[in-house]
């Protein structure tokens, strides 16, 4: 008797993929009907212990996808790494021969000219504040107005709704 698949797993040639639906009221905004990865295994037990990790980065992009949050792109995601380690490692002010710089305007410098993408860019721009994303302010800007929740509710639609025509 083969052995019943856990939540969110399924087979596809003799391979498990983790698997989560999303909601149809989403799915123009994901651009897709569902989410899934290989597991890069057939054996049941071996997919109960790495789907739930899996699914859980599903649930949450799910999840940013409904509050109109930005997911991090790649590249700001791999910015992030970067500057983690650098930022462990760079002394506060970095000696640069005749003059010193402070470390955070060093990385900003080196992350620009390392950049080669428009979106790379961009990213180091939001990274380092010269640049906002502007969902990010819409439920602070909310919260503000003195209005009832419905008027609230239309007009953080209405929001994030140009934002993603703009785009």
């Amino acid at each position: 008797m083969a052995a019943k698949l856990p939540p969110h797993v399924i087979r596809r040639r003799n391979l498990l993929y983790a698997h989560v639906q999303i909601p149809k009221s989403l799915r123009k905004v994901v651009g897709k009907a569902a989410l899934q990865q290989s597991l890069g295994t057939d054996s049941v037990r071996e997919a109960a212990i790495l789907a739930p990790p899996i699914v859980a980065v599903f649930k949450r992009a799910i999840e940013t996808a409904r509050s109109g949050q930005p997911q991090d792109s790649k590249a700001r995601e791999k910015l992030r790494y970067i500057l983690e380690l650098e930022r462990a490692t760079l002394p506060t002010t970095v000696d640069l021969g005749s003059y010193q710089l402070p470390r955070e305007d060093y990385l900003k410098d080196a992350a620009l000219d390392a950049a080669d993408t428009r979106e790379e860019k961009e990213a180091v721009e939001v990274e380092f504040g010269s640049l906002a994303i502007l969902k990010e302010h819409v439920e602070p800007w909310l919260l503000t107005l003195e209005l009832a929740p419905k008027t609230k509710d239309q007009y953080s639609s209405e929001v994030v709704r140009r934002i993603r025509t703009a785009c």
